[in-house]
């Protein structure tokens, strides 16, 4: 990833939560304009899902675990299109309940 200002101020590139790329940069008053480059590689294919996986409710999942189910910034959650497309995707699973 690469991240540039105009006007150029200093920055700081590292990786945070989940592996994301990040940078900060050291703001003063005025206008700024940020931009970045970056190339995201996925193969597209569906995550396995071992065949004995247990669906929890929400309420009983691990603390370490509800952070994925936020929003993304890196999705469009307006007019509810996040929702509708996983109810499209995943409203149909079944399986093994605990």
């Amino acid at each position: 990833m690469s991240s540039h200002s105009d006007p150029p101020l200093a920055s700081t590139s590292y990786l945070a939560r989940f592996i994301n790329g990040m940078a900060s940069f050291d703001v003063h008053s005025g206008l700024v304009t940020f931009s970045n480059r970056l190339t995201i590689s996925d193969s597209g294919d569906p995550d396995e899902t071992p065949p004995n996986t247990v669906l929890a409710p929400v309420p009983k999942l691990p603390d370490a675990v509800t952070a994925f189910l936020v929003s993304s910034r890196c999705c469009d959650t307006g007019k509810e299109k996040l929702a509708d497309f996983a109810w499209r995707m995943f409203g149909g699973i079944s399986g093994h309940r605990q």
